[in-house]
């Protein structure tokens, strides 16, 4: 597999509620609110409550919601989803932008309401159109994706870009992708390295581990080890697995760093138990072959397995030869042949080899 493959694409959709203190909308005027709010800040929540229940029923737009993040975080109260939409959809409705994008994730996680990306994307379209970022973000993903809506990429890219220059990480982290995704004269390497750096500077895991990436392969710049592994080191530490391969990768090569074995596994170790199949594939031919740690055939064919389960061919042609030859295990060849033809019709080019040379 080439380090490419690895490229996170994805856009991110931000599916975690906000708490409606310090939201876009109408703001409450009565004294009291600003008590509930002291309250709360104290973790004082049975006050809290009680004061923004008394302020919601008499139609406070923010007390309204900020009763329904209570109600969804479970903070003075037990945790009821159907309570906290309920409030959310009253404060909703009275145009408090900090509740218009929770609704949108309740509708977007059928959680407290019936599941509907329709609804989810009219939600976030509201609080999107009042300047609330993670539902730009949001509705930007969904007009991407066509989720929700039609699909119209310049409207995504519009409320990605809003988003994007007021800092959002997320949003920038997808005009990256955008960019460096596009075909034709829209790619932009330029432009998704900018915005990938953007992100990364801010911790964005995913921009992190693309431009480690960019930086291996000459994506869009010049080939640069060092920066590839500084990157892949960011986002290996905040537990990305695919970073955590590609760093133990770098070590294994001695890509940007001394050639390592031993920490080249350390790497691969924490990638393949988050269930990497790479990583796992990579730890069975460091046990099968002793290198970085003692030679371990049990061990390696373990690891082999692991990875065959996930339909890696590298993995099913390895395990098939190491039943083929007895190898941790006794000799099973029809064993063997079954992991070479499921490997072969992927196309490794060793399974069908073997397959070949085996019916001579």
């Amino acid at each position: 597999m080439t380090l490419a493959q690895k490229f996170n694409f994805m856009n991110i959709l931000v599916l975690s509620v906000s708490f409606c203190l310090l939201t876009f909308g109408t703001l409450s005027l009565a004294e009291n609110y600003s008590d509930g709010q002291a309250a709360y800040n104290k973790k004082d929540y049975t006050t809290a409550l009680k004061i923004w229940k008394t302020l919601a029923k008499k139609g406070d737009v923010q007390a309204q919601a900020s009763l329904g993040f209570m109600h969804d975080s479970g903070e003075g109260v037990k945790i009821n989803k159907r309570r906290a939409s309920y409030w959310y959809k009253k404060s909703a409705k009275g145009g408090n932008a900090g509740a218009q994008f929770n609704l949108g994730v309740s509708y977007n996680l059928g959680e407290g309401v019936p599941r509907s990306r329709s609804a989810a994307a009219r939600w976030y379209l509201k609080a999107a159109k009042q300047g609330h970022t993670d539902a730009q973000v949001n509705i930007g993903h969904a007009y991407s994706k066509g989720q929700g809506v039609g699909k119209n990429i310049k409207k995504g890219l519009h409320w990605f870009r809003l988003a994007a220059k007021k800092g959002d990480a997320v949003a920038q982290f997808n005009l990256g992708n955008y960019y460096f995704h596009s075909k034709g004269k829209n790619r932009d390497y330029t432009k998704a390295l900018m915005w990938f750096n953007l992100a990364a500077e801010q911790g964005n895991v995913g921009a992190q581990f693309n431009l480690g990436t960019a930086y291996q392969n000459g994506s869009g710049t010049t080939v640069d080890y060092k920066k590839a592994v500084y990157w892949y080191t960011k986002a290996a530490a905040q537990g990305d697995a695919d970073a955590q391969f590609s760093l133990g990768q770098s070590y294994d090569k001695g890509w940007g760093v001394k050639q390592d074995a031993k920490i080249a596994i350390a790497w691969y170790q924490k990638a393949a138990d988050q269930g990497d199949a790479d990583a796992q594939y990579n730890l069975g031919v460091s046990f099968l072959l002793g290198q970085g740690t003692p030679q371990d055939k049990l061990i390696a064919l373990d690891w082999f397995k692991k990875a065959t389960q996930k339909g890696l061919a590298r993995a099913q042609f390895s395990l098939g030869l190491m039943h083929y030859r007895g190898m941790g295990t006794p000799k099973d060849l029809r064993k063997a042949r079954r992991l070479w033809k499921k490997a072969a019709k992927q196309g490794n080019k060793f399974a069908i080899a073997n397959l070949a040379s085996k019916k001579r």
